[in-house]
Parts: structure tokens; C-alpha cells; sequence
């Protein structure tokens, strides 16, 4: 089974969701690739659920580390050392490892950022404009058994990863028609 086209932005969700829906109900495994002019990412469907790859050189959120010294849960220094560690350790464990193995974060936390980091990147991939799409039925792509390499990869559930998506999309969407539209008068109750 083969997929190709063009989609604008509010396009992609519905794609992603007849996409997921299909894999669903025919039990195939395969690789969605979203790309512009600029980028792409690829996430690929399997039974356990969907999993974004994409380079971490190429990135719409902020690394792990940057993220948890805004939030105050390290800082500088502690960030350093965990990466001055991770450097020793010849690249062999991700960061998020060292800093558990340190104490500073647990596995939760590190988990969970991670989790919120691939649902940003999804928002972003759903939410280009004039990009084309591409799904091939396929095994399993070698950045998901290679974990030595610049990827990062997390399985989440599509519905989950769909609604979101179009949660934000739509907050976006209502930030752009708000920005369109300056002498608008705030929603308020109706008054008849």
C-alpha cells in the first residue's frame, strides 16, 4: 500500500487520522514521511502505536537540558556535568540517563518531557503549509533498533497524538484570526 500527495496545514490532521484509522483496521506497519521545502520528519506506524523520527539536529522544541534548567529542576553547572559524563561514557547513554543515574530528575520526569517534546514535534509537523506526504508499507526503520544514533524516538498512541494536535492547532488558528481582526470586541455573553 502506497500514499503520496500535497497537503496544507489543516489538511494533515485529517490525513494522519485516515492514515492511523486504515493501519488500524488492515493491522499494516509503514512509514508516513511529511516534508517541505525546508524539513522532514517521518513517523512510523506499527502495532504498538506511532513513533516520530526525525534528526535531533533538526528540532522545533528546546534539548532536554535547556528544558529543564527553564523549568528549575538543574541547572548550569548540574547540566554540564551530565553532559561532561555523557561524553565519557563515549555517547553510549542519552542524556536523560545520566541525569537520572545523577539523581537531579527521575525517570518519570524524564520520560514525561520527552513525551511532551515528541507531541511538539508532531503539532509541528501536522501544521506546515504546503507540504507533501508519503506513506509506504515498511519493517521497522533501523532508528528504531539503533538507539545509538542522533534520533529520538517515543511510541504514543495516534488518537492521543491527533487530538492534541488539533487542540493547538486550533488555539493557533483563534491566535492568528485575534491578530487578523485588532478591533474585535472580546467574546462575551450574548445579551438579547
Amino acid at each position: 500500500m502506497e500514499l503520496k500527495g500535497f497537503a496544507r496545514a489543516q489538511d494533515l490532521p485529517a490525513v494522519f487520522h485516515m492514515l492511523t484509522q486504515l493501519l488500524a483496521m488492515t493491522a499494516k506497519q509503514g512509514l508516513f514521511t511529511v516534508w517541505d521545502d525546508r524539513r522532514s520528519k517521518s513517523v512510523y506506524f506499527s502495532r504498538r502505536g506511532v513513533t516520530l523520527l526525525f534528526p535531533a539536529d533538526r528540532r522545533a522544541t528546546p534539548l532536554t537540558g535547556q528544558t529543564l534548567i527553564q523549568r528549575g529542576r538543574i541547572t548550569e553547572d548540574d547540566l554540564e556535568r551530565a553532559l561532561h559524563t555523557q561524553t565519557a561514557s563515549g555517547g553510549a547513554k542519552r542524556l536523560g540517563e545520566v541525569l537520572c543515574e545523577m539523581n537531579l530528575v527521575s525517570e518519570d520526569e524524564i520520560y514525561e518531557l520527552i513525551r511532551e517534546q515528541i507531541q511538539e514535534e508532531f503539532v509541528d509537523m501536522l501544521s506546515w503549509e504546503k507540504a507533501q506526504f508519503e506513506f509506504r508499507e515498511a519493517t521497522p526503520p533501523q532508528e528504531l533498533t539503533d538507539q545509538t544514533g542522533s534520533y529520538t524516538t517515543l511510541t504514543l498512541n495516534p488518537t492521543e497524538v491527533l487530538l492534541e494536535a488539533a487542540r493547538r492547532l486550533d488555539e493557533s488558528y483563534a491566535r492568528v484570526e485575534e491578530e487578523e481582526l485588532p478591533g474585535r470586541p472580546a467574546p462575551g455573553p450574548e445579551v438579547c
